[in-house]
């Protein structure tokens, strides 16, 4: 609240904290006028503009903003959008990190809290955490203070952590604890193995939950007599932390007890199963107990914590089974029980969209035990095994959704159902090996729940400075306002009508009449959701959507024509029913705010000349061995923008800004279009496209919600922009804004939708290998987890169309398909190893090695760079492939190869205990490590050769980089004839592409500065006196356009740069080498050894000493750039510079002594 008096607060954080807390007001009579009114979606988007709009600045402000609309999205039922912003918050925890360690400042702790929110979605939402472990050591990380601590600034309390037990009475450590422990539980459910292993897991599991909660202080455990004591303002907390301790060992037991999980029956380890049920069924009705509790005291059900209506919805799919039971007792206490849950349920789905699913989803399991009523005669423990093993059900998504918090949210194609296509029924399921067609759905209407007071202890009451830290993250994940539409099912008929979709604010509770009562009097009675009865004749059932139902089309009225056995081919009603829906969900009409902003990018266009030029040099040099978009459309597209004034795509915001995207790239190419009397480009050059990127950045909040492959295209091509700029920084986020677009895309599955003819397919496809590829190779050469595991990718690799290829300027089908291939062989080389650890050699490395050389042997004879055309945009593509060929050589052989040196270091120079010998297998890693450096090394020779060395490039300066780095570090132990040589010519590379780059200024000192420590580790093993040397076995554009070019950048520069002086560089006249292009450093550096493709020592080619160039005046050591600079860079850059020069993949770090 301070920051917000002192007006410091970001603007975009306080939208994001008035959208969070509009989605709980109610004014005094009940409404909610906020969300009734628009402007809670208003001030969300607002916030999602402005903090995108920051995404490259990297400051922890915005993880706040993300986190507070990933729940804001998550509330309102957009989970991919939701994931979205979670994921942006992730990214960027992996460039800023978590501060020091065990820092004592508050700024410090911010910085730790924020980073346990984080942690919390993905514990909640039960996804992987590898994410977090490469960030920090998870068990070791202090946690946050206690409340108090934190009220005044300071703590000088012990330091509490996961895995030390200590306790601060912090109820944010011990939900941290707790919820640490469920991600263990979803785990072990989500396992697929013997059941033994299975049930050893389970008491492993449940043995550290008991542990944590007899540590747990008293004060935090409730008792449902005592809840009504605690005060409104703890009690969401404390309740959920109870709640996370009864439901992990309810979910925990549940998953091997078939009635209770919805798993197939199995009679196996039926002691076991039964032992389970009853731990199971007791922690259940606590729950249950605790919810009636929480009825009972005035504290508004809009402060709850989403987790309590899973927990209550899980509670119920234990205890439906026994309302059928024969003993009164238990019947009437599972009737009360249910009751309450269901009531639970019934008040939060007014403010999450998942409590409106789970309500839905209750009346299915219902009906499905109401029609095979199971005979149970007591308790779990008095029961006959068979009641709990012989269930003759096997629902995937109904198992997911009762043991994993928001797991019916996952779609089929392993990403995040899209909003509106959430399924209607998780009890479908396969009996006897036959399908069971949907359960017939029971009408449920939403009705104002008229709840008094404000939403208590919920983050947008808190200041800025702590939205994030630890409130937020019990305001977790579910619904939203979706279109309305209603379904009837009577019997084989099926009649759908769709109303009219509006504005996600106006849509109310559906008003149609009550369903009728049951008029049977058969045991158990119905359950009530608030005097609304959900039992019902099965024959006229309908479903009303609360904004709950929205159907996805296209699948919905397929699978309908699957299950009534019909042609899949779809009738002329039916295509118009797609065409509508496809018209209304894709309209996005600009506000005026936007339309301006539009207006003014569209005006800053450059003229149609320079729009041309640097379209042909982004496809001539820019494309590359990537797909970013059909070439011969978005030429036309180009071409229809400057002539047609009324064009639609003068109005699409995703069209200007990858526009803007492909001129920014193409800018980056010009100097390898730079005719040879024409002088450099006036100014800074080292960012040529930074006019574009400038313009393209206004329009990314625009862009992000567009669902739409030219908003993906877009940022993709941002991203590949600002590689050479901050592959590690904004790069890493663009491209992974890319990545997660293209997954709610689901640009990686088959589309259904018969609507999308096939060269959409083809370019969707071609688009997906493109941005997981590239993705993929940047994080391992940044030594980042993974985003996506290939397992999840459902559609073939790109195939020939030539329909689609011919139209293309570069055709590059074959280096796309080749390229992808590499990558899906590295990946499941990850999958073997971890790149945290440094295990001499990974899980079976032949196999690795005999399919990166099945690899090179299918490429086509085409790919020989030798007799690939220096002119052709063929050239660098080529190249590259190679590039990130024997870079794969070098990623399996670098743990070997840094071994085997410090085991010789350690031998000869008698430090320590003397180590083992190196086996067979890592020394011939560690061999196939340095044959890739040295290839890697001549590689880089034709590239200069040919006149192909372009500006400073990530890919290549990164290449070159992790080359030398690799001859410096075999050159401790074996010097060849020709290692000064190499040496020399890859320092030699890497000062030249630097141009002006000081991040990569600062990464040519540190490679040399690894050259000092070679030199000095080689020097001291000879004089050991044991030690003896080893050896071992296309159409180019003219000059008048790039002209035309230059002076129009030098002018836009000129009016951007008004009242600032920019002294002029010196002006140079271009050169021409062997293949005709200008290039950007002498072809005078060389290794004097020719190249050859293949990485066998018996085919190798024999090395000639070429004389090494002297360095120009100051161009090493530490003149490179002053001290000041050095230390700021490191400092502020440090992990760019670490990826920037290879030293990240050879992860150091695990070998300090």
């Amino acid at each position: 609240m301070q920051s917000l008096a002192d007006q410091t607060v970001k603007p975009h954080i306080l939208l994001s904290i008035c959208a969070w807390g509009a989605n709980f007001y109610r004014n005094e009579t009940g409404k909610a006028t906020l969300k009734e009114q628009g402007l809670m979606t208003k001030w969300a988007k607002k916030a999602g503009a402005l903090v995108f709009q920051d995404a490259e600045e990297l400051s922890d402000d915005n993880l706040v903003t993300f986190c507070n609309l990933s729940l804001f999205w998550h509330s309102q039922g957009s989970w991919r959008i939701s994931y979205l912003h979670k994921g942006n918050a992730c990214q960027l925890l992996h460039i800023n990190g978590t501060g020091p360690k065990n820092g004592s400042s508050l700024e410090a702790e911010l910085r730790r809290r924020r980073f346990w929110a984080c942690y919390l979605f993905h514990c909640f939402s039960c996804e992987k955490l590898f994410r977090f472990e490469a960030i920090a050591d998870i068990e070791t990380l202090p946690l946050p203070w206690s409340e108090e601590d934190f009220a005044v600034g300071s703590s000088h309390s012990a330091i509490a952590t996961i895995a030390n037990g200590v306790c601060l009475a912090s109820i944010f450590g011990e939900l941290i604890r707790g919820l640490n422990l469920w991600s263990s539980v979803v785990t072990v459910v989500k396992s697929e193995g013997d059941l033994n292993s299975r049930v050893q897991e389970i008491f492993r599991v449940e043995s550290n939950i008991s542990s944590w909660w007899n540590n747990v202080p008293s004060s935090f455990k409730l008792d449902a007599p005592f809840v009504t004591s605690i005060s409104q303002k703890d009690l969401p907390k404390i309740i959920l932390t109870n709640l996370i301790y009864h439901q992990s060992l309810c979910a925990l037991h549940s998953s091997i007890v078939p009635l209770f999980c919805w798993s197939k029956g199995d009679k196996t380890y039926s002691s076991a199963r039964q032992l389970s049920a009853q731990v199971a069924f007791d922690h259940a009705t606590a729950i249950s107990s605790l919810i009636s509790a929480i009825l009972t005291t005035s504290c508004p059900l809009s402060s709850m914590p989403i987790f309590v209506a899973y927990a209550a919805y899980s509670s119920c799919a234990i205890q439906i089974p026994f309302l059928w039971c024969s003993e009164l007792s238990v019947r009437e206490r599972a009737q009360s029980n249910i009751d309450a849950n269901v009531k639970m349920i019934q008040g939060m789905s007014n403010y999450w969209k998942l409590a409106s699913l789970l309500q839905l989803y209750v009346r299915c399991l219902h009906n499905v035990h109401k029609r095979s009523p199971p005979r149970i005669c007591g308790e779990p423990k008095y029961m006959n095994i068979s009641a709990l093993v012989d269930f003759d059900v096997d629902a995937s998504l109904a198992k997911s959704s009762i043991l994993q918090f928001a797991g019916m949210l996952r779609s089929d194609e392993n990403g995040y159902v899209k909003a509106g296509d959430e399924t209607s029924d998780p009890t479908i399921a396969s009996v006897a090996g036959e399908a069971i067609p949907a359960r017939p759905m029971v009408h449920l209407r939403s009705r104002d729940l008229r709840t008094t007071g404000h939403a208590a202890n919920t983050i947008w009451t808190n200041n800025p400075r702590i939205a994030i830290a630890g409130v937020v993250a019990l305001q977790t994940p579910a619904g939203s306002a979706q279109p309305e539409l209603a379904i009837a099912v009577k019997q084989e008929k099926v009649n759908a009508s769709k109303h009219a979709r509006a504005h996600a604010s106006d849509v109310r509770p559906a008003t149609s009449p009550a369903t009728s009562k049951n008029s049977e009097t058969s045991t158990p009675r119905p359950v009530v959701f608030q005097n609304e009865v959900l039992d019902g004749p099965g024959e006229n059932i309908t479903i009303d959507n609360h904004p709950t139902e929205s159907i996805l089309w296209p699948r919905f009225l397929s699978r309908l024509r699957q299950a009534f056995f019909i042609d899949s081919v779809p009738n002329p009603e039916e295509q118009e029913v797609v065409v509508t829906q496809a018209q209304t969900a894709h309209t996005n009409r600009l506000s005026d705010s936007e339309y301006a902003r539009l207006k003014s990018v569209v005006d800053s266009f450059p003229p149609r000349p320079v729009a041309d030029f640097l379209v042909s040099v982004c496809i001539r040099h820019g494309v590359d061995i990537f797909f970013y978009f059909d070439q011969a459309q978005i030429m036309d597209e180009i071409a229809q923008f400057y002539t047609s004034s009324s064009s639609p795509l003068r109005t699409d915001p995703s069209f200007i800004c990858l526009a803007l995207g492909l001129f920014a790239l193409g800018s980056n190419w010009t100097p390898l279009e730079r005719p040879i009397d024409s002088p450099l480009p006036h100014g800074d050059d080292s960012d040529l496209g930074r006019v574009f990127f400038r313009q393209a950045k206004l329009l990314i909040p625009d862009v992000i919600e567009r669902t739409d492959l030219k908003a993906i295209q877009a940022c993709f091509l941002l991203g590949i922009y600002l590689m050479p700029l901050n592959a590690a920084g904004s790069s890493y986020v663009y491209m992974g804004m890319a990545l997660r677009k293209a997954l709610a895309f689901d640009l990686h599955q088959s589309p259904d939708d018969q609507m999308i003819d096939d060269r959409e397919k083809e370019i969707r496809c071609r688009l997906w290998w493109s941005i997981y590829s590239l993705e993929r190779c940047t994080t391992l050469k940044l030594n980042r987890p993974r985003s996506v595991p290939a397992n999840i990718i459902g559609i073939p690799l790109p195939s020939p169309m030539p329909s689609l290829d011919r139209d293309q300027k570069f055709e590059n089908l074959e280096l796309q398909i080749a390229y992808a291939r590499l990558m899906l062989i590295l990946d499941g080389y990850s999958d073997s190893t971890s790149w945290l650890t440094n295990s001499s050699t990974p899980t079976d490395p032949n196999k690795i090695q005999a399919e990166l050389r099945s690899w090179k042997r299918s490429l086509p004879e085409e790919f020989d760079l030798e007799d690939t055309d220096p002119r052709s945009s063929r050239y660098r593509a080529i190249f590259h492939l190679y590039l990130n060929y024997y870079y794969a050589w070098i990623v399996i052989g670098k743990a070997s190869l840094i071994m085997r040196v410090r085991t010789n270091l350690q031998r000869h120079l008698g430090q320590g205990s003397q180590p083992r010998p190196v086996d067979p297998t890592a020394e011939n890693l560690s061999a196939s490590c340095t044959r890739a450096a040295k290839k890697l090394l001549q590689l880089f020779e034709k590239l200069v050769q040919s006149g192909n060395s372009a500006r400073f490039s990530f890919t290549d300066f990164q290449g070159c980089s992790i080359a030398t780095i690799i001859t410096l570090i075999a050159g401790i132990l074996q010097r060849d004839s020709t290692y000064d040589t190499r040496v020399n010519f890859g320092l030699n590379c890497l000062r030249q592409m630097v141009n002006g780059n000081p991040a990569a200024t600062v990464g040519v000192k540190f490679v040399e500065t690894l050259q000092s420590i070679s030199d000095e580790s080689a020097r001291k093993l000879r004089q050991s006196g044991t030690f003896t040397d080893t050896h071992e076995p296309e159409e180019a554009t003219s000059p008048s356009a790039y002209n035309y070019w230059a002076e129009w950048l030098a002018a836009q520069e000129r009016s951007f740069n008004q009242g600032y002086s920019v002294p002029a560089p010196e002006t140079t006249s271009g050169n021409v080498p062997v293949g005709g292009t200008p290039s950007l450093w002498p072809v005078s550096i060389t290794l004097g050894e020719s190249w050859s493709g293949e990485l066998h020592p018996e085919v190798e080619a024999s090395s000639a000493q070429r004389p090494s160039i002297s360095l120009p005046s100051g161009a090493s050591g530490l003149d490179i750039v002053g001290n000041d600079h050095l230390s700021t860079l490191y400092h502020d850059d440090q992990n760019f510079l670490m990826g920037l020069t290879g030293l990240d993949v050879l992860d150091f770090a695990g070998y300090s002594s």
